[in-house]
């Protein structure tokens, strides 16, 4: 694999993993009692040049001094649950934004309603046409659909026929009020959920 993504990393600041041919990006949880929750990002050395990682500038003194060219900081209050970083165009033929996501369990002391309501604003403003949000999100979804259907009613400008798998197949059918909000936010953003439609779980 050339880019790695943990969530639960369970780092402090003062914390350093170090893996031969990678480079290491953090976003570690800045308020707790024990160490817990936070993302970290593995990039193959040779892509390094291409990748940019986008975050808030508050968290610019934590920022590793030896990465820190790689950073484009913002005012705008990014949403603390995701590791957001870009990759050129020249790589995979488009540019695209990917965020590392850990949205804690609804029985953490950490869990935040609103987390999905602040990856959509943090998405609006970063302004990319391609993302991609990968990691731990403690969403059920079922068998929910995530798209809406096109029809005259609506306005969605996704239906599953712009999938070549079709409809998703989830073999989980259990749902919680998270997997709502996901499915929510999936519909509002113009997104689907890869799991269930290609690879292994297709």
């Amino acid at each position: 694999h050339d880019i790695i993504c943990i969530s639960e990393s369970k780092l402090c600041n003062t914390d350093s993993v170090q893996i031969n041919g990678f480079t290491t990006f953090y976003k570690n949880r800045q308020k707790y009692d024990r160490k817990s929750g936070g993302l970290l990002v593995l990039i193959r050395n040779y892509l390094v040049e291409y990748v940019t990682i986008h975050e808030e500038e508050e968290l610019k003194p934590v920022i590793d001094e030896s990465v820190i060219d790689r950073y484009v900081f913002s005012n705008f209050p990014l949403s603390k649950k995701a590791l957001y970083f870009s990759l050129d165009e020249g790589i995979i033929g488009k540019k695209v934004l990917f965020g590392a996501v850990y949205i804690e369990d609804q029985s953490s002391r950490y869990f935040n309603r609103n987390s999905y309501e602040e990856l959509e604003e943090t998405l609006l403003h970063l302004n990319f046409q391609h993302v991609c949000l990968l990691g731990d999100f403690n969403s059920r979804t079922g068998n929910i659909s995530d798209i809406l259907l096109r029809d005259r009613h609506n306005d969605a400008q996704v239906d599953f026929l712009d999938f070549e798998k079709g409809p998703r197949v989830s073999k989980d059918v259990t749902t919680n009020q998270m997997g709502n909000e996901l499915i929510r936010f999936l519909q509002t953003s113009q997104m689907a959920i890869v799991n269930g439609r290609c690879g292994r779980d297709a």
